[in-house]
């Protein structure tokens, strides 16, 4: 049984903290979801929610691509080139993921 309003020692955090977290500042959006930042105890974080307004593809297709996000947050994968997952809610209501803020860094940096 998934409890989605209490937070889970294997999700980091659930729905109840990510509900309670301020959506500061709209960083970007795609197909898939919106990314906003925001913070928890301190540190500033980017909470991604699914968009379903965005008509780039049909919403069931985006929905099955968020919620493979979500499956991936469960199994804790962790891979250098992977963001790690700090929290999610898999509430079908309040969707959402949550990941460290990375500053904006040129790609040229990698280059060397």
């Amino acid at each position: 049984v998934v409890t989605h309003d209490n937070a889970s020692s294997d999700r980091g955090f659930g729905c109840k903290e990510i509900a309670a977290m301020p959506l500061d500042k709209l960083l970007g959006h795609g197909c898939i979801s919106f990314a906003y930042q925001s913070s928890y105890k301190g540190q500033i974080v980017v909470v991604k929610k699914p968009n379903v307004n965005f008509d780039c593809a049909p919403l069931r297709v985006r929905n099955h691509q968020f919620w493979n996000l979500v499956k991936w947050a469960k199994m804790r994968v962790q891979h250098p080139y992977l963001m790690p997952i700090l929290g999610y809610c898999d509430d079908p209501k309040q969707l959402s993921i949550v990941v460290p803020f990375q500053a904006p860094v040129h790609p040229r940096k990698f280059l060397n």
